[in-house]
């Protein structure tokens, strides 16, 4: 084998852990409302509002955990990280199983938002694993892996709420067990001992591990790159159910079939086009596209005047998904090999920051244009805002690829 090449056993390792870990959160999403009306007393309204607490505690739990645990993986391996990770998403899933209150539902998310670091482990190893020119693919492989989980876990879960509204959240525990065991037995320790740095615990928190990292501007700005991006992807998340019930009086069923779509799109570019692309077009090109095609989408969001133009949309933003596949490659290149997983950590942590402020600023943003009073009626509002943050995107983005330089980053990263 080239000493070019990603060895494939531990790649193959990682996309199947990502993957169980992926259909084990999205086979609970179809009968999370339902439990959560059985343990509260609540109506659909009552239990929503349920379901916000949850999301939200989950976050919040995950923005300060997810760098503690990924400056535990450079202290002390990978493998011991997300092993327990693993154990410790079973647990979450079991106790919300077997839960009698609202009050152990919010145990089993707290749980999870303290071991939430499947895929932030799964990334740093991708990083001690692979050459540099490599790596776009490589993240690309793992975002596919969610991807599939995507699509697979809420079919599963709509088959098993036939057995009870508890049997998905038994099934969630099980795949975490059994992706547990399959790294107990096929993952390897990817990082060496003497690639590993002592714990520190003031650097093992949201503001220590960005502050830590600032002898890499470049890497700061990413950063804050992923993360403003990341608030304009919340529109279609927390909006796209409410949007499209709205406007174009979807059912349930047809905003289930737009996203198996999503789905099965984002495995395509994700898992596909970054081997095909990257050693033709370099990571600039391929981030600009990947912008470029978000922007048009949330544009066509916006303003189509028909149902069927938001199926144009979904087409044109799935390319969306490569628009930041090259600034994590770049990121991992300019950190040393003892800090990848605090790195890994204060991205996620950042995404957790995001998930609390996205949702809540695009349902306001759609709640306000959308309501009977409202000055302008425009229920794609949010969309536009997400636009406008693609745009802000673009800006910062273009400053860092000045500022790198065609010296400042490998080849591959600029042609």
């Amino acid at each position: 084998m080239s000493e070019s090449q990603t060895p494939k056993a531990p790649l193959a390792v990682l996309f199947i852990t990502v993957l169980l870990g992926a259909i084990g959160l999205t086979i609970v999403l179809p009968v999370m409302p339902h439990l959560i009306m059985e343990v509260s007393g609540q109506d659909l309204s009552g239990a929503a509002m349920y379901g916000g607490l949850l999301l939200v505690s989950y976050s919040i739990v995950q923005f300060f955990f997810a760098p503690v645990l990924g400056a535990l993986s450079d202290s002390y391996g990978r493998r011991r990280v997300l092993l327990v990770s693993l154990v410790v998403f079973a647990l979450d899933y079991l106790v919300m199983a077997i839960a009698p209150t609202v009050a152990w539902l919010l145990l089993g998310r707290i749980i999870g938002g303290i071991a939430a670091s499947t895929t932030s482990v799964a990334n740093a190893t991708i990083a001690d694993i692979s050459p540099p020119e490599e790596r776009v693919q490589n993240f690309g492989l793992m975002r596919s892996a969610f991807f599939v989980g995507f699509i697979v876990g809420p079919v599963i879960g709509g088959f098993l709420v036939e057995f009870g509204v508890r049997a998905p959240f038994y099934v969630a525990a099980a795949l975490g067990g059994v992706a547990y065991l399959f790294a107990l037995v096929a993952f390897k320790e990817s990082l060496p001992v003497e690639n590993r740095r002592q714990f520190k615990i003031v650097r093992a928190n949201p503001i220590g591990s960005i502050v830590s990292l600032r002898k890499y501007p470049p890497v700061v700005a990413l950063v804050l790159i992923v993360f403003v991006f990341s608030l304009g992807q919340f529109s279609l998340s927390s909006t796209w159910a409410y949007f499209t019930l709205d406007k174009f009086a979807w059912t349930p069923r047809d905003v289930g079939y737009s996203l198996t779509l999503v789905g099965g799109l984002g495995v395509f570019v994700t898992g596909y086009l970054p081997r095909v692309l990257m050693p033709r077009m370099g990571a600039a090109a391929i981030s600009y596209w990947g912008l470029s095609c978000a922007f048009v989408s949330y544009l066509g969001y916006a303003f189509s005047p028909v149902g069927w133009g938001l199926y144009v949309a979904i087409v044109v933003g799935a390319f969306s998904a490569l628009a930041m596949l090259p600034a994590s490659a770049i990121m991992t290149e300019k950190v040393p090999a003892d800090r990848q997983g605090e790195l890994q950590g204060a991205l996620a942590s950042t995404g957790a920051l995001g998930a609390i402020i996205g949702p809540l600023a695009m349902l306001q943003v759609f709640g306000y244009f959308s309501q009977p009073a409202a000055v302008i009626y425009f229920p794609g509002a949010a969309f536009l805002l997400a636009a406008f943050l693609t745009l802000v995107t673009v800006i910062m983005l273009r400053s860092v690829f000045r500022q790198l330089g065609s010296e400042g980053v490998t080849g591959v990263y600029s042609r």
